[in-house]
Protein backbone atom coordinates (compact mmCIF):
# COMPACT_ATOMS: atom_id res chain seq x y z
CA UNK A 1 0.00 0.00 0.00
CA UNK A 2 3.10 2.35 0.73
CA UNK A 3 4.74 1.53 -2.20
CA UNK A 4 1.37 2.05 -4.63
CA UNK A 5 0.97 5.77 -2.67
CA UNK A 6 4.48 6.55 -3.14
CA UNK A 7 5.54 5.74 -6.99
CA UNK A 8 7.16 8.16 -7.59
CA UNK A 9 9.43 8.13 -4.44
CA UNK A 10 12.25 5.55 -5.15
CA UNK A 11 13.41 5.73 -1.19
CA UNK A 12 9.63 4.71 -0.27
CA UNK A 13 9.44 2.10 -2.69
CA UNK A 14 12.98 0.81 -1.26
CA UNK A 15 11.59 0.60 1.82
CA UNK A 16 8.57 -1.28 1.01
CA UNK A 17 10.51 -3.44 -0.76
CA UNK A 18 12.73 -4.03 2.03
CA UNK A 19 9.62 -4.75 4.73
CA UNK A 20 7.76 -6.64 2.20
CA UNK A 21 11.21 -8.80 1.72
CA UNK A 22 11.76 -9.63 5.30
CA UNK A 23 7.90 -10.44 6.01
CA UNK A 24 8.20 -13.06 3.39
CA UNK A 25 11.25 -14.12 5.52
CA UNK A 26 9.22 -14.81 8.53
CA UNK A 27 6.05 -16.16 6.94
CA UNK A 28 8.31 -18.56 5.40
CA UNK A 29 10.72 -19.40 8.84
CA UNK A 30 7.28 -19.95 10.79
CA UNK A 31 5.74 -22.10 7.88
CA UNK A 32 8.99 -24.25 8.15
CA UNK A 33 8.61 -24.65 11.73
CA UNK A 34 5.07 -25.46 11.99
CA UNK A 35 5.67 -28.34 9.49
CA UNK A 36 9.12 -29.18 11.10
CA UNK A 37 7.17 -30.04 14.27
CA UNK A 38 4.35 -31.63 12.89
CA UNK A 39 6.65 -33.93 11.20
CA UNK A 40 8.97 -34.50 14.92
CA UNK A 41 5.33 -34.98 16.55
CA UNK A 42 4.04 -37.07 14.58
CA UNK A 43 7.33 -39.48 14.29
CA UNK A 44 7.77 -38.50 10.48
CA UNK A 45 11.18 -37.01 10.92
CA UNK A 46 13.64 -39.61 9.12
CA UNK A 47 17.46 -39.15 10.59
CA UNK A 48 20.11 -39.74 7.94
CA UNK A 49 23.02 -42.25 8.57
CA UNK A 50 26.16 -40.29 6.69
CA UNK A 51 29.90 -40.11 7.37
CA UNK A 52 30.84 -36.35 7.52
CA UNK A 53 33.39 -33.92 9.37
CA UNK A 54 31.82 -32.22 12.46
CA UNK A 55 34.35 -29.64 12.29
CA UNK A 56 33.68 -28.54 9.52
CA UNK A 57 29.90 -28.63 9.64
CA UNK A 58 30.20 -26.60 12.81
CA UNK A 59 32.96 -23.75 11.47
CA UNK A 60 30.83 -23.57 8.62
CA UNK A 61 27.81 -23.03 10.62
CA UNK A 62 28.91 -20.27 12.43
CA UNK A 63 30.78 -18.36 9.79
CA UNK A 64 27.32 -18.32 7.81
CA UNK A 65 25.97 -16.06 10.42
CA UNK A 66 28.59 -13.66 10.11
CA UNK A 67 26.52 -11.07 7.88
CA UNK A 68 23.80 -11.45 10.53
CA UNK A 69 26.19 -10.71 13.32
CA UNK A 70 27.32 -7.79 11.64
CA UNK A 71 23.59 -6.20 11.25
CA UNK A 72 23.66 -6.67 15.14
CA UNK A 73 26.76 -5.48 15.95
CA UNK A 74 27.38 -8.81 17.57
CA UNK A 75 31.34 -10.14 17.86
CA UNK A 76 31.49 -14.16 16.40
CA UNK A 77 34.63 -14.99 18.66
CA UNK A 78 35.54 -18.22 17.13
CA UNK A 79 35.00 -22.19 17.48
CA UNK A 80 37.01 -24.19 19.63
CA UNK A 81 37.71 -27.68 19.01
CA UNK A 82 38.83 -30.39 21.29
CA UNK A 83 38.42 -33.50 19.85
CA UNK A 84 39.67 -36.51 18.76
CA UNK A 85 37.80 -37.59 15.67
CA UNK A 86 36.50 -35.48 13.34
CA UNK A 87 34.41 -37.76 11.06
CA UNK A 88 31.63 -39.15 12.58
CA UNK A 89 28.46 -40.56 11.01
CA UNK A 90 25.32 -39.23 11.86
CA UNK A 91 22.66 -37.00 10.62
CA UNK A 92 24.28 -33.41 9.38
CA UNK A 93 21.51 -31.75 8.04
CA UNK A 94 19.45 -32.24 11.64
CA UNK A 95 22.97 -31.44 13.62
CA UNK A 96 22.83 -27.88 10.83
CA UNK A 97 19.45 -27.16 11.76
CA UNK A 98 20.09 -27.18 15.94
CA UNK A 99 23.59 -25.27 15.77
CA UNK A 100 21.51 -22.78 13.42
CA UNK A 101 18.77 -22.26 15.63
CA UNK A 102 20.80 -21.73 18.85
CA UNK A 103 23.42 -19.54 16.70
CA UNK A 104 20.95 -17.27 15.41
CA UNK A 105 19.36 -16.92 18.73
CA UNK A 106 23.16 -16.29 19.98
CA UNK A 107 23.09 -13.29 18.10
CA UNK A 108 19.25 -11.49 17.61
CA UNK A 109 19.03 -11.79 21.17
CA UNK A 110 22.98 -10.12 22.35
CA UNK A 111 23.54 -6.86 22.65
CA UNK A 112 25.54 -4.57 20.89
CA UNK A 113 29.08 -5.59 20.91
CA UNK A 114 28.62 -8.81 22.14
CA UNK A 115 30.31 -11.88 21.75
CA UNK A 116 29.01 -15.22 20.39
CA UNK A 117 31.36 -18.19 20.93
CA UNK A 118 31.04 -22.26 20.30
CA UNK A 119 32.81 -25.34 21.92
CA UNK A 120 33.14 -28.75 20.93
CA UNK A 121 34.48 -31.38 23.34
CA UNK A 122 34.80 -35.29 22.67
CA UNK A 123 34.15 -37.72 25.46
CA UNK A 124 34.94 -41.03 24.86
CA UNK A 125 32.11 -43.48 25.31
CA UNK A 126 34.10 -46.80 23.93
CA UNK A 127 35.96 -48.15 20.85
CA UNK A 128 32.96 -47.29 18.57
CA UNK A 129 31.32 -44.39 19.73
CA UNK A 130 32.04 -40.84 21.67
CA UNK A 131 29.76 -38.39 23.15
CA UNK A 132 30.21 -34.91 21.40
CA UNK A 133 29.15 -31.77 23.93
CA UNK A 134 28.58 -28.69 22.04
CA UNK A 135 28.63 -25.50 23.92
CA UNK A 136 27.36 -21.75 22.16
CA UNK A 137 28.01 -18.89 24.86
CA UNK A 138 27.02 -15.53 24.38
CA UNK A 139 26.90 -12.38 26.30
CA UNK A 140 23.51 -11.32 25.49
CA UNK A 141 20.32 -10.30 26.89
CA UNK A 142 19.63 -13.17 28.98
CA UNK A 143 16.52 -14.80 30.24
CA UNK A 144 14.49 -15.05 33.34
CA UNK A 145 14.71 -18.01 35.44
CA UNK A 146 10.73 -18.19 34.96
CA UNK A 147 11.46 -18.37 31.50
CA UNK A 148 13.79 -21.08 31.01
CA UNK A 149 11.39 -22.98 32.79
CA UNK A 150 9.21 -22.83 29.57
CA UNK A 151 12.19 -21.86 26.93
CA UNK A 152 11.71 -25.76 25.28
CA UNK A 153 7.76 -24.98 24.95
CA UNK A 154 6.22 -24.75 21.66
CA UNK A 155 5.36 -20.84 20.86
CA UNK A 156 6.98 -20.09 24.02
CA UNK A 157 8.66 -16.15 23.81
CA UNK A 158 10.20 -14.01 26.57
CA UNK A 159 9.95 -11.14 24.46
CA UNK A 160 6.67 -10.46 23.30
CA UNK A 161 5.93 -6.94 23.12
CA UNK A 162 4.10 -5.49 20.13
CA UNK A 163 7.46 -3.09 19.79
CA UNK A 164 10.20 -5.66 20.66
CA UNK A 165 12.88 -5.92 17.88
CA UNK A 166 13.09 -9.73 18.40
CA UNK A 167 11.42 -11.44 15.89
CA UNK A 168 11.17 -15.10 15.58
CA UNK A 169 8.50 -18.00 15.44
CA UNK A 170 8.35 -19.69 18.97
CA UNK A 171 9.09 -22.64 17.92
CA UNK A 172 12.77 -23.16 17.16
CA UNK A 173 14.22 -24.13 20.63
CA UNK A 174 10.87 -26.57 20.58
CA UNK A 175 12.30 -28.10 17.31
CA UNK A 176 16.21 -27.94 18.67
CA UNK A 177 15.38 -29.94 21.94
CA UNK A 178 12.85 -32.43 19.36
CA UNK A 179 15.81 -33.24 17.16
CA UNK A 180 18.15 -33.46 19.96
CA UNK A 181 16.54 -35.84 21.86
CA UNK A 182 15.68 -38.05 18.45
CA UNK A 183 19.30 -38.56 18.25
CA UNK A 184 19.87 -39.96 21.90
CA UNK A 185 20.65 -36.72 23.51
CA UNK A 186 19.80 -34.04 26.01
CA UNK A 187 20.45 -30.42 26.16
CA UNK A 188 19.99 -27.66 28.89
CA UNK A 189 20.36 -24.18 29.01
CA UNK A 190 22.22 -21.76 31.76
CA UNK A 191 21.22 -17.91 31.66
CA UNK A 192 21.29 -14.95 33.79
CA UNK A 193 18.81 -11.99 32.53
CA UNK A 194 21.09 -9.17 31.53
CA UNK A 195 24.22 -11.07 31.42
CA UNK A 196 24.10 -13.70 28.86
CA UNK A 197 23.34 -17.33 28.26
CA UNK A 198 24.69 -20.83 27.69
CA UNK A 199 22.95 -23.65 25.61
CA UNK A 200 24.55 -27.24 25.80
CA UNK A 201 23.61 -30.26 24.42
CA UNK A 202 25.25 -33.45 24.28
CA UNK A 203 24.60 -36.01 21.35
CA UNK A 204 26.73 -39.41 20.83
CA UNK A 205 28.04 -40.39 17.54
CA UNK A 206 29.50 -43.37 15.73
CA UNK A 207 33.04 -42.54 14.94
CA UNK A 208 35.46 -42.78 11.96
CA UNK A 209 39.23 -44.26 12.82
CA UNK A 210 40.15 -43.64 9.12
CA UNK A 211 40.41 -40.26 9.29
CA UNK A 212 42.16 -38.67 6.63
CA UNK A 213 43.47 -34.53 6.92
CA UNK A 214 41.03 -32.17 6.04
CA UNK A 215 41.56 -29.45 3.75
CA UNK A 216 39.80 -25.97 2.80
CA UNK A 217 38.04 -26.72 -0.46
CA UNK A 218 39.27 -23.93 -2.83
CA UNK A 219 36.44 -21.40 -3.11
CA UNK A 220 35.40 -20.84 -7.00
CA UNK A 221 33.57 -18.19 -8.77
CA UNK A 222 29.95 -18.72 -9.16
CA UNK A 223 29.33 -17.26 -12.75
CA UNK A 224 27.51 -19.12 -14.62
CA UNK A 225 27.65 -16.77 -17.86
CA UNK A 226 26.67 -18.93 -21.03
CA UNK A 227 25.42 -21.75 -18.82
CA UNK A 228 22.68 -23.18 -21.48
CA UNK A 229 20.04 -23.81 -18.41
CA UNK A 230 16.12 -25.62 -18.97
CA UNK A 231 14.03 -23.87 -16.82
CA UNK A 232 11.08 -26.13 -15.57
CA UNK A 233 8.70 -24.77 -13.85
CA UNK A 234 4.23 -24.73 -13.74
CA UNK A 235 3.66 -21.38 -11.87
CA UNK A 236 4.15 -18.30 -13.71
CA UNK A 237 5.34 -16.12 -11.40
CA UNK A 238 7.90 -18.73 -9.80
CA UNK A 239 9.31 -19.06 -13.53
CA UNK A 240 9.19 -15.38 -14.14
CA UNK A 241 11.45 -14.87 -10.83
CA UNK A 242 13.82 -17.87 -11.52
CA UNK A 243 14.21 -16.18 -15.22
CA UNK A 244 14.86 -12.92 -14.19
CA UNK A 245 17.56 -13.71 -11.71
CA UNK A 246 19.31 -16.54 -14.12
CA UNK A 247 19.04 -14.02 -16.72
CA UNK A 248 20.79 -11.81 -14.44
CA UNK A 249 23.15 -13.85 -13.82
CA UNK A 250 23.95 -14.08 -17.80
CA UNK A 251 22.43 -17.56 -18.25
CA UNK A 252 21.21 -18.96 -21.28
CA UNK A 253 17.99 -19.47 -20.45
CA UNK A 254 14.50 -21.45 -22.50
CA UNK A 255 11.61 -22.74 -20.68
CA UNK A 256 9.15 -25.38 -19.72
CA UNK A 257 6.26 -25.06 -17.97
CA UNK A 258 5.85 -29.33 -16.96
CA UNK A 259 7.42 -32.14 -16.64
CA UNK A 260 6.00 -33.36 -20.27
CA UNK A 261 7.37 -30.47 -22.29
CA UNK A 262 10.46 -31.08 -20.40
CA UNK A 263 10.96 -33.89 -22.23
CA UNK A 264 9.98 -33.38 -25.39
CA UNK A 265 12.74 -30.38 -25.34
CA UNK A 266 15.48 -32.70 -23.99
CA UNK A 267 14.42 -35.04 -26.78
CA UNK A 268 14.64 -32.47 -29.43
CA UNK A 269 17.73 -30.87 -28.12
CA UNK A 270 19.44 -34.78 -28.30
CA UNK A 271 17.80 -34.54 -32.20
CA UNK A 272 19.46 -31.20 -32.71
CA UNK A 273 22.84 -32.45 -32.07
CA UNK A 274 25.66 -31.33 -29.51
CA UNK A 275 25.03 -27.53 -30.17
CA UNK A 276 21.55 -27.93 -29.23
CA UNK A 277 22.24 -29.84 -25.52
CA UNK A 278 21.83 -28.31 -22.05
CA UNK A 279 24.14 -27.89 -19.81
CA UNK A 280 22.11 -27.90 -16.66
CA UNK A 281 18.38 -28.56 -16.29
CA UNK A 282 16.70 -26.79 -13.12
CA UNK A 283 13.68 -29.23 -12.59
CA UNK A 284 10.40 -27.94 -10.54
CA UNK A 285 9.10 -31.33 -8.38
CA UNK A 286 5.24 -29.96 -8.04
CA UNK A 287 3.98 -30.27 -11.78
CA UNK A 288 0.46 -31.33 -13.32
CA UNK A 289 0.68 -34.16 -16.64
CA UNK A 290 4.20 -35.29 -15.36
CA UNK A 291 5.99 -34.39 -12.12
CA UNK A 292 9.64 -33.41 -11.98
CA UNK A 293 10.19 -37.01 -10.43
CA UNK A 294 8.51 -38.30 -13.22
CA UNK A 295 10.57 -36.37 -15.91
CA UNK A 296 13.96 -36.88 -14.22
CA UNK A 297 13.56 -40.36 -14.60
CA UNK A 298 12.21 -40.42 -18.30
CA UNK A 299 15.28 -38.36 -19.19
CA UNK A 300 17.60 -40.66 -17.83
CA UNK A 301 15.82 -43.63 -19.15
CA UNK A 302 16.48 -42.29 -22.42
CA UNK A 303 19.86 -44.03 -22.54
CA UNK A 304 22.60 -41.76 -23.93
CA UNK A 305 25.88 -40.61 -22.24
CA UNK A 306 23.85 -36.90 -22.49
CA UNK A 307 20.71 -37.58 -20.66
CA UNK A 308 22.85 -39.72 -18.22
CA UNK A 309 24.87 -37.22 -17.05
CA UNK A 310 23.25 -33.44 -17.68
CA UNK A 311 23.27 -32.49 -14.37
CA UNK A 312 19.40 -32.23 -12.90
CA UNK A 313 18.70 -29.93 -9.84
CA UNK A 314 15.48 -30.08 -8.05
CA UNK A 315 13.64 -27.17 -7.11
CA UNK A 316 10.76 -27.78 -4.22
CA UNK A 317 9.07 -26.10 -0.93
CA UNK A 318 9.56 -29.72 0.36
CA UNK A 319 13.02 -29.68 1.93
CA UNK A 320 12.50 -32.43 4.49
CA UNK A 321 14.71 -35.86 4.86
CA UNK A 322 12.73 -38.06 2.92
CA UNK A 323 11.60 -35.47 0.08
CA UNK A 324 15.82 -35.22 -0.61
CA UNK A 325 15.71 -39.11 -1.00
CA UNK A 326 13.30 -39.16 -3.50
CA UNK A 327 14.90 -36.51 -5.19
CA UNK A 328 17.96 -38.50 -5.49
CA UNK A 329 15.88 -41.56 -6.08
CA UNK A 330 15.00 -40.05 -9.29
CA UNK A 331 18.64 -40.09 -10.40
CA UNK A 332 18.33 -36.16 -9.78
CA UNK A 333 22.26 -34.03 -9.33
CA UNK A 334 20.81 -31.67 -6.23
CA UNK A 335 18.37 -30.27 -4.36
CA UNK A 336 17.38 -26.53 -3.58
CA UNK A 337 14.41 -25.59 -1.44
CA UNK A 338 12.12 -22.71 -2.13
CA UNK A 339 11.97 -19.77 -2.66
CA UNK A 340 15.33 -19.76 -4.37
CA UNK A 341 18.44 -18.37 -3.27
CA UNK A 342 20.02 -17.17 -6.71
CA UNK A 343 23.85 -17.26 -5.10
CA UNK A 344 22.88 -21.30 -3.83
CA UNK A 345 21.28 -21.62 -7.38
CA UNK A 346 24.28 -20.71 -9.32
CA UNK A 347 26.97 -21.98 -6.88
CA UNK A 348 25.11 -25.77 -7.77
CA UNK A 349 24.84 -24.78 -10.93
CA UNK A 350 28.59 -24.39 -11.42
CA UNK A 351 29.88 -27.00 -9.58
CA UNK A 352 28.03 -29.52 -11.60
CA UNK A 353 28.75 -28.21 -14.83
CA UNK A 354 32.32 -28.46 -14.41
CA UNK A 355 32.25 -31.52 -12.38
CA UNK A 356 30.39 -33.02 -15.48
CA UNK A 357 33.07 -31.23 -17.88
CA UNK A 358 35.69 -33.16 -15.81
CA UNK A 359 37.32 -30.33 -13.93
Amino acid sequence: KIAGKCIDNKEKILYALEKINDSGKQLEALINDVLDMSRLESGKTELTRERFDICSLMTNCFESLSTMAVENDVVMVGVHFNVKHKKVVGSPLHIQRILLNILSNSVKYNKKNGTTELWLDEVFMNKEKSMYCFTVKDTGVGMSEDYIKHIFEPFSREHTDAGTDYHGTGLGMAITKELVELMDGIIEVESTLGQGSAFKFQIPFKVCEDEMPVFRQRSVPKDITGVNILLVEDNELNMEIAKFLLDDAKAIVTTAYNGFEAVEKIKKSCEDGVDSRYDVILMDIMMPEMNGLEASMAIREMGMDYTDNIPIIAMTANAFTEDVKKCFEAKMSDHISKPIDIDKVTNAIYRLVHKSDGI
